[in-house]
């Protein structure tokens, strides 16, 4: 998959998003843990996965709900 093919998906969000979104899309084994909850999601038996099918399901992307703060910071945001 190339950067191109996806970056029209998060043309509103922010540079860093959208490459770290990528990162993800474009690893197949952080593709297979996401897709199959097996014992062994990395057995030949299992079909590879298009990382773009995880975006909105498996892989989401929460933006920056902004604050009155204007202090620089980086966060983290994790949903189970």
């Amino acid at each position: 998959m190339e950067l191109d093919n996806t970056q029209r998906r998060f043309s509103v969000m922010g540079e860093n998003v959208f490459i770290i979104a990528n990162k993800l899309m474009t690893n197949p084994r952080i593709c297979r843990l996401l897709k199959y909850q097996t014992r062994n999601p990395f057995s030949k038996d299992l079909p590879d996965i298009d990382g773009v099918d995880l975006i909105n399901k498996q892989i989401l992307i929460v933006p920056k709900i902004y604050d009155d703060s204007i202090e620089k910071m980086s966060y983290v945001t994790a949903l189970f």
